[in-house]
């Protein structure tokens, strides 16, 4: 008889990037078999990983880089950062990863960054990275008394209480 015949499929393990696969049917038809044609099909089930490498600490300058490693990926896919208020940069992943040479913002404040790496397969995986830009160096001033008048321990040296602060 004819008809359609639907097969659920398991896969033993995920597939990274966008491997190819191939599939065909068996048919027994009494004592005789009966193939189909196969079928070629790309399996990708897997996000990319997405691990952000710097700016990790505070920023010293309003222009900086932002530089991660992007692993099960196809290369020269697109990765995307964006901030609210600006325009997105995009860049190809290369070599495992993506690199932003010269990311700009307005003025020293704390700024909120979304990378979005997005695979063949559809896949999408977004990182979150906050940068803190301190492009002023603060003004340090030393807090020092102008006349120290006892000392409660004279053996070690005159002892002064010293103390910064910073604007």
């Amino acid at each position: 008889s004819s008809g359609l015949t639907q097969v659920s499929v398991t896969l033993s393990q995920s597939a990274c990037e966008a491997q190819q696969a191939a599939c065909y049917a068996v048919v027994r038809n009494g004592d005789k078999e009966v193939t189909s044609g196969k079928r070629n099909l790309r399996l990708d089930t897997v996000a990319p990983r997405v691990e952000v490498v710097s700016p990790v600490a505070p920023v010293s300058s309003t222009t900086f880089r932002v530089d991660a490693t992007v692993g099960c990926t196809e290369p020269g896919v697109t990765a995307t950062l964006s901030r609210a208020g600006a325009p997105d940069l995009s860049t190809p992943v290369v070599g495992g990863g993506v690199t932003f040479p010269s990311v700009t913002v307005p003025v020293d404040g704390d700024y909120s960054f979304t990378l979005r790496v997005a695979d063949e397969g559809g896949n999408v995986t977004t990182r979150q990275i906050p940068v803190t830009v301190a492009s002023t160096a603060p003004t340090l001033r030393l807090v020092v008394p102008r006349t120290i008048t006892s000392d409660p321990d004279p053996a070690e040296g005159v002892q002064a209480p010293v103390s910064v602060e910073a604007d």
